[in-house]
C-alpha cells in the first residue's frame, strides 16, 4: 500500500495530509488553489510548492504516492478539472487522482460513506449531496447577488436592513443597532450607509457582521430572532429541495454542518433542526469531528 494524499483546496489556504499504512505521514498547508479565486498559473505554482514541501519534510518521493484526492471549489467545472489534473498528474506522475468539488469530502468527513447531504453557511451556503446510488445534486450556492440565502453575508445584511427599518420606524429598537456601530466605530445612521456604499465594503465584510445577529438573538431581540430564523428556514429548503432531488429514504437524510455559521452557532443549529421536523420527515444534523482533508483520504480509500 503507497501513499494516500488528501488535500482540501480554499480560496484562501490549501491542507495536504498524507497517510501511509493507516498511520498519518504528514501534513502541509500552503497557499490557495482555488481556481476560481485564483488565475491558472497561481494555483499550479502553490499546488507544487505545496506537494514539493510535503515530500522534502517527509522524505518521500512522488513514485511512492498511489492515490491522490483533491477538494476544491469549482472543481465540477470540466475546465478547471482537467487544468487540475494536469498539473497533478505531473507532480505525482504514477498515482490516481481523484478532483472533486469541496463539498464532497466534507460530506464523506461527516457519514463516512459519502451518502447523505452537507450544508455549509459560511460567508455563502449551499447543499449538496449523493445518494447511495452515486447520483450528486445541490441546491444554491449561486452567490450573494441572486442566491446564498441562510449565509453570513445574507445573516449579515438582514442585520442592517433592521438597523435601518428601526430608525425609520418599520420596526421597534432593536440591539442590532449599538452592536453594529459599536463593531463598525460609527456614530450615527448616515455613517452606516457611507460605510455600505462609498466605502465599498462588499461581501465578506457584511458577512462578517453575521456573530452579532446570532448574539442578539440569544440576548432575546426579536429583530435579530427573526432573522435567525428566515436564515434556518431558508438553509432547511436547501436541504429539502436535495433530498427531494436525489430520493433520499429517511434513513439516508442526515445533513453534515458545515461553515462557521453552523459550526459556532447552537441556535441556528437549533431553529435548522426545527425547521426540518416539519419540511424533511427523518431530517437530522450533525457536526463532523474530521475536516476536509480527512474526507478527502476517505475518499482515497474508497478509489477502486
Amino acid at each position: 500500500m503507497g501513499i494516500r494524499i488528501g488535500i482540501d483546496g480554499g480560496g484562501t489556504k490549501t491542507l495536504l495530509r498524507a497517510m501511509e499504512n493507516g498511520q498519518l505521514l504528514g501534513e502541509v498547508r500552503g497557499g490557495a488553489s482555488n481556481l476560481t479565486a485564483l488565475p491558472a498559473e497561481q494555483v499550479q505554482d502553490n499546488l507544487t510548492r505545496l506537494i514539493g514541501d510535503f515530500f522534502s519534510q517527509s522524505g518521500t518521493s512522488p513514485d511512492q504516492v498511489d492515490r491522490l484526492v483533491l477538494g476544491t471549489a469549482g472543481a465540477s467545472s470540466p475546465s478547471a478539472r482537467a487544468i487540475l489534473q494536469e498539473v497533478l498528474s505531473t507532480l505525482v506522475p504514477g498515482a490516481q487522482l481523484l478532483i472533486v468539488d469541496d463539498a464532497i469530502p466534507l460530506l464523506y468527513a461527516g457519514t463516512g460513506d459519502g451518502v447523505g447531504m452537507v450544508l455549509i453557511s459560511g460567508t455563502g451556503s449551499i447543499c449538496s449531496g449523493r445518494n447511495r446510488k452515486g447520483k450528486q445534486a445541490r441546491a444554491g450556492g449561486w452567490g450573494h447577488l441572486i442566491g446564498d440565502e441562510g449565509s453570513g453575508y445574507a445573516l449579515g445584511r438582514d442585520c442592517l436592513t433592521a438597523v435601518m427599518e428601526s430608525f425609520d420606524g418599520r420596526i421597534g429598537p432593536t440591539v442590532l443597532t449599538d452592536m453594529i456601530f459599536d463593531r463598525l466605530h460609527l456614530s450615527d445612521h448616515k455613517a452606516l450607509i457611507d460605510w455600505v456604499y462609498r466605502q465599498r465594503n462588499g461581501k465578506a465584510e457584511i458577512a462578517a457582521l453575521s456573530d452579532l445577529c446570532d448574539k442578539a438573538a440569544e440576548d432575546g431581540d426579536q429583530a435579530a430572532r427573526a432573522i435567525m430564523e428566515r436564515g434556518a428556514g431558508e438553509l432547511a429548503r436547501l436541504v429539502a429541495a436535495v433530498a427531494k432531488n436525489l430520493d433520499l429514504p429517511p434513513e439516508d437524510r442526515c445533513c453534515v454542518c458545515a461553515g462557521g455559521n453552523l459550526v459556532h452557532s447552537q441556535l441556528l443549529r437549533g431553529l435548522l433542526t426545527q425547521e426540518l421536523e416539519s419540511r424533511l420527515p427523518g431530517g437530522r444534523i450533525l457536526l463532523s469531528q474530521r475536516d476536509a482533508a480527512d474526507g478527502c483520504l476517505l475518499m482515497a480509500e474508497t478509489m477502486a
